[in-house]
């Protein structure tokens, strides 16, 4: 077995609620759909913008989730929920 340091060491993650169906713009009436996946990508004019990651599922009848994934020293895990 060899040693090899991993890219993902450090790393830690955060889950956002997100209703069924939830909107995906303020601009327009457009919902999303449960078989497509998302990518939510916050303002590039920040120092450190977050992503967000969101999955396909079958039915999301139950809502879906949203999941930010960043570095330890990152600002969101000063945030509270």
């Amino acid at each position: 077995v060899r040693k090899r340091p991993s890219a993902s060491a450090g790393l830690r993650y955060k889950v956002l609620a997100l209703p069924p169906k939830f909107p995906l713009s303020t601009r327009s009436s457009e919902r999303a759909e449960p078989s497509m996946a998302y990518s939510l990508r916050g303002k590039p004019s920040v120092p450190r913008p977050i992503k967000a990651g969101i999955l396909p599922l079958r039915t999301d009848e139950m809502g879906r989730t949203a999941n930010f994934i960043t570095r330890e020293d990152h600002p969101i895990w000063d945030k509270k929920d």
